[in-house]
C-alpha cells in the first residue's frame, strides 16, 4: 500500500514539475454542452448539424466573437477546423488567442476572400469606431485558393510573445505546413474562443492544449491531428 501511495505522488510530481498538459476538445456534437461552455460575446452563435456558426447577413456591425473558460498561457496550443459560409460582409475565419477586452482582440486564421493566412486585432463593434479586421503584419499568400463552406485545419502556437499561425489550404488536410509568424510587444493575456472580422465563420472542431487545462474529451473528426498535438508536447 505504502508503495502504491509513494508512486502515486511521484507520478503527481511529475505532472506538476514536467507542465503536464491538458487538452479540452469541442465537437459541437453536443449543442447543451456547447451552450453551457462557451460565451458569446458578439452576434448570434448556432450549434447547427454539429458544427458552430455565426450567420452572416447584409449590414453587418459586429464582429462575432464567443469564447472560452480559459485564459491564454505561454505553450498554448489551439487547433481548429474552420470555414466560412460566405454570407457575411466579408469571408473569413479566426482563432481568438487573447480577448484582453471590448476593444482589443487578437486573432489567427485565414483571409477565405483574399487567400492569405492573416494574423488579425480587431475591435468587434464597428457601430462604436470598431475595425473589422486590420492586419498586425502582412498576410501571407495561401498556396491554394480558398473556398466557403469547405473545411481548413488551422493552428495556433503560443510561446512567450511569439505567436505562430500554421494552416493548410487544401480542405482538411492535416500537413499544417503554410504560417504566418507575430511578436507581441508583450504576452498575450486574456480569454481565448473563436471569431472572425465581419464574416459567417463556422467551426467544426476545437482543441485547447495547455498546462492548465484539465476537461478532456474524445476527438472524432480530427483524431490525427489530435493526436499528433499530444506526440509533440
Amino acid at each position: 500500500m505504502k508503495t502504491t501511495v509513494f508512486y502515486a505522488l511521484l507520478f503527481i510530481f511529475f505532472c506538476v514539475s514536467s507542465g503536464f498538459a491538458g487538452t479540452f476538445i469541442d465537437d459541437f456534437s453536443d449543442p447543451a454542452a456547447t451552450k453551457a461552455t462557451w460565451e458569446v460575446i458578439h452576434r448570434e452563435w448556432v450549434v447547427k448539424d454539429g458544427y458552430y456558426w455565426a450567420p452572416g447577413k447584409a449590414g453587418l456591425t459586429q464582429d462575432p466573437i464567443t469564447l472560452l473558460p480559459f485564459e491564454v498561457e505561454d505553450g498554448m496550443v489551439i487547433e481548429a477546423q474552420c470555414g466560412d459560409k460566405g454570407d457575411g460582409n466579408w469571408q473569413n475565419f479566426a482563432v481568438v488567442y487573447a480577448y484582453e477586452d471590448k476593444d482589443l482582440v487578437w486573432a489567427a486564421g485565414a483571409g477565405v476572400g483574399n487567400d492569405q493566412w492573416r494574423m488579425f486585432q480587431f475591435t468587434p463593434i464597428s457601430s462604436k469606431g470598431g475595425a473589422w479586421g486590420t492586419d498586425i503584419v502582412p498576410g501571407v499568400p495561401v498556396k491554394t485558393p480558398l473556398d466557403t463552406e469547405k473545411w481548413y485545419n488551422i493552428r495556433v502556437e503560443i510561446k512567450g510573445k511569439e505567436i505562430t499561425l500554421f494552416g493548410s489550404s487544401k480542405p482538411e488536410s492535416k500537413d499544417l505546413n503554410e504560417k504566418n509568424f507575430y511578436k507581441m510587444d508583450k504576452k498575450p493575456k486574456g480569454r481565448i474562443g473563436l471569431g472572425a472580422a465581419g464574416a459567417s465563420p463556422m467551426f467544426n472542431e476545437i482543441a485547447v492544449t495547455g498546462k492548465n487545462i484539465r476537461a478532456v474529451k474524445p476527438a472524432n473528426k480530427m483524431a490525427v491531428t489530435w493526436g499528433k498535438i499530444k506526440q509533440d508536447r
